[in-house]
């Protein structure tokens, strides 16, 4: 979680930010002040609802050489972060899960052509799918295609990134009915978070900093 001095740093930040801008109007100054007020707000709801980054599942060596997912997500808090050994279906890592929620699985399309087909047939209750691109951050930049339906015991989501060419899978398991409240904000905070290749690198480098921890670059 982010701590209250760091909390109590990044609001005097803001601030001095938002007084530099007192030249340019007071329309411009009241502008910054409701963004940083909205990006401040989310940093205080992912630090209550969100737990550290999620660890990749180990995958075989190629030329010699240790291979990855390049993804970042951060979970609903609770969860595992160290994926099952085996992957569900051979292609999505599988996370333990904290209450209410039932379940949550990652995987990356790779050279899988048919990659959202496959992931469908792994939860054969989504026969009558119908998905819909949803925004998962405030300023309506981070996309996902979202599909959402019930089995037998519980709700499913079903979420691609890009919307448009998906790469990435993210599908959250809960109990029947509990997709609402504090856990539907997790999982919308959890998928503004989730980073792809170079999107990954900016989203780890944001979560480091704001842990005060050493930044790679």
């Amino acid at each position: 979680m982010i701590s209250t001095s760091n909390r109590s740093f990044l609001r005097r930040a803001a601030a001095a930010l938002a007084l530099m801008t007192l030249g340019c109007g007071l329309a411009e100054y009241e502008s910054h002040m409701s963004s940083e007020v909205v990006r401040l707000d989310r940093l205080d709801r992912e630090a209550k609802f969100l737990g550290e980054p999620l660890r990749m599942p180990p995958l075989p060596k190629k030329d010699d050489k240790d291979q990855t997912w390049p993804v970042f997500l951060r979970p609903p808090l609770g969860f595992s972060v160290a994926p099952d050994r085996a992957l569900l279906g051979g292609m999505l890592a599988n996370y333990a899960p904290p209450a209410h929620f039932k379940g949550l699985y990652l995987g990356v399309a790779g050279d899988r052509k048919e990659f959202t087909k496959e992931v469908f047939q792994l939860f054969p209750a989504a026969t009558e799918r119908k998905g819909e691109t949803v925004a998962v951050d405030p300023e309506g930049t981070q996309k996902v295609l979202r599909y959402t339906f019930d089995d037998n015991l519980s709700t499913v989501t079903v979420n691609f990134s890009p919307p448009t060419n998906p790469q990435v899978a993210v599908v959250y398991r809960v109990e029947k009915g509990r997709l609402t409240g504090d856990v539907a904000e997790a999982v919308k905070l959890s998928l503004g978070t989730l980073g792809y290749e170079g999107d990954a690198d900016r989203q780890r480098f944001k979560f480091n900093l704001l842990k005060g921890k050493p930044v790679r670059r």
